[in-house]
Formats: C-alpha cells, structure tokens, sequence
C-alpha cells in the first residue's frame, strides 16, 4: 500500500468516531503482541470505499488494514438508522433503558469490534506458518475454492464472536447488576445477534445464491449460522450468567436471533435479502451443517488455531 492509499481521518466528518476505534484497536493489538509473537505490527486505514477489511504477514511484520467503506456503511447502517432505535425504543424500551448507550451505537461497535477481532484472529493464524500472507475479509466470488481458506474465515469468525459474547456479557451485568435475568439477556443478545447477522450480511451485495465448496471464502450463510450459533452456546459458558443461575437455550437463541432479523429486514429497517437466502438454504439445510461440522473440526497443523491461542492466555 503507497502512502496515497491511507485514509488520514484527521480534521474530517469521522475524526472522532475513526479515531476512537483507532484508539481501541491498537491498543488492544499492542497488548495481544505481549502475548502472541504478532509484532511489529501496524493498524490502518485505507481510502477504499467497499466493505472490506485485510490482515498481512509481510516479512514477518503484522498489519490490520480497514476499508473507509467498511466504516461508512456501519455508520450507515447503525448510528444513522433512526427507524432502528425507534423500532427497538418502542417494543424494548423498559429493558433497554438502563443502557448507557443506543443499541444503534452498541450495534456500530459490534460490527467494527468484530472486523477487528477476525483480523487479529488471522493474524495469531499467520504466527505459526512462516512465510508472507494476506486475507481479505470478503473475497471476489470468482475466486478459487480452497478449504484452508474456508477454514481460516471460520476460525476467524468463532474467535470473533466468542470474544464479542465476553465483552458483552460484561457489559451487561455492569449495566443491570442485581436485576439482570435470563429476560434481559436473552432479549438483549437477540438484538445485538441480529445487528451482527447484518454486518456480515453486508459484505455482499446479493447473499441469495447458496454455495459450499466453492469460491475462496465461504457463503456468508455459513459465515452467519456459525457466528450466531457460537454466541448462542457461549453464553452457557458464562460465569457471570453461571452465579445467577440462568442457563440459556442456545437453540432457541439462535431462532431467535434469525427470526429476529428477518422481522427487522421486512420492516425495511436493515436491508438484505437475508430472507431469500433463508429459503434457498432450506433446501440443502443437511449438506450446509455437514459442511460447517467439517470447517469447524478441520485439523490445520500449517496454520494456528485462533481460538487455541487465544485460550492459552487463560490457562
């Protein structure tokens, strides 16, 4: 990248809201590279206008590269969707009222949250094979099939999601304290999981035809049913949630979640044609779950597993 590909976010409309996700993200990859060899490393943004997102290993030094676009249309797609907050305000909103923000922003930083954790995720990926690497979070749909690939995307995505889970079973027992119940987590993980469903939804422009093996990155289907099914089952292994004694439905969850969107998507208040994809999958709904059984198992020894790594932190 030449010095007229970066987006310098400085005196511009997206100096505050840029520079305070700057300001997260690095600071959080400089305290990952004390953990992970992943330095020195470097996190920028670039002037391009699509949603995209990319994680290097150039010459054994690291980057994380964000499209202008990217943030853009989340700030397009949240903070200035005002039919979302009245929507939510208005069927949500005595449990949503001891929020300190809108779900609009909360839904913003789970998006950009989750860009920045599947890059880091490819980059503790990287440490381990010693040569230079680079992968886009969304791909060209002409693209090669390659399984490893398949398999890096959805590692990434787990580890993203999981992470996300975490932080905001956190934030919610420090928002509701002794009055947060199985109500308000579920009510709020649905709202945060669709928010979710449609940041990967939009990365593509037409998610409607199912694939599996084929293209470099997998269908954002799979992409989408893996992530939501991660946040559902994670929450059981919630501390916090554990001393209160709620223990979720995680299968119930993630219908939830899906049937939640698709509400949202027919009111107009997130676009996709997520529904279309949803029928169109029904079809082969028993090749899908095989196929992701098989991402998700799949033993890549070139390769570290995100979610390795990042459980090794911890134990």
């Amino acid at each position: 990248m030449n010095n007229s590909e970066i987006y310098d976010f400085r005196d511009t409309p997206f100096e505050e809201l840029i520079s305070q996700y700057y300001e997260f993200c690095k600071e959080d990859l400089d305290t990952q590279s004390r953990h992970v060899n992943i330095s020195p490393n470097v996190f920028i943004f670039n002037n391009y206008l699509t949603s995209n997102a990319v994680a290097k290993r150039l010459d054994n030094a690291y980057s994380i590269t964000i499209n202008l676009g990217l943030l853009k249309r989340c700030n397009d797609n949240f903070l200035q969707n005002e039919k979302l907050d009245e929507y939510l305000d208005f069927h949500y909103g005595d449990i949503l009222g001891s929020l300190d923000n809108k779900i609009s922003r909360l839904g913003y930083q789970i998006a950009t949250s989750f860009t920045y954790y599947h890059e880091l995720a490819h980059l503790f990926q990287f440490e381990k094979k010693n040569e230079n690497l680079e992968l886009f979070e969304n791909s060209s749909t002409s693209s090669q099939y390659s399984l490893i690939k398949h398999y890096l995307e959805i590692n990434a995505d787990s580890f993203a999601t999981i992470v996300l889970t975490s932080h905001i079973s956190q934030y919610l027992e420090k928002s509701y304290g002794d009055i947060l119940n199985q109500e308000i987590i579920e009510n709020i993980f649905k709202i945060l999981g669709a928010c979710l469903l449609n940041h990967i939804v939009n990365f593509y422009d037409d998610i409607s035809s199912i694939y599996l093996r084929e293209h470099s990155h997998p269908h954002p289907y799979l992409r989408i049913l893996n992530s939501i099914i991660n946040l559902s089952h994670y929450l059981n292994q919630s501390e916090i949630f554990y001393e209160k004694n709620i223990i979720i439905d995680s299968n119930k969850l993630t219908n939830d979640i899906i049937e939640f969107y698709e509400e949202l998507e027919s009111k107009n208040i997130f676009e996709s044609n997520f529904r279309i994809a949803m029928t169109n999958a029904s079809d082969q709904l028993q090749e899908i779950i095989e196929y992701l059984g098989q991402l998700v198992e799949y033993n890549l020894s070139d390769y570290n597993n995100a979610l390795e790594v990042w459980n090794r932190q911890f134990t």
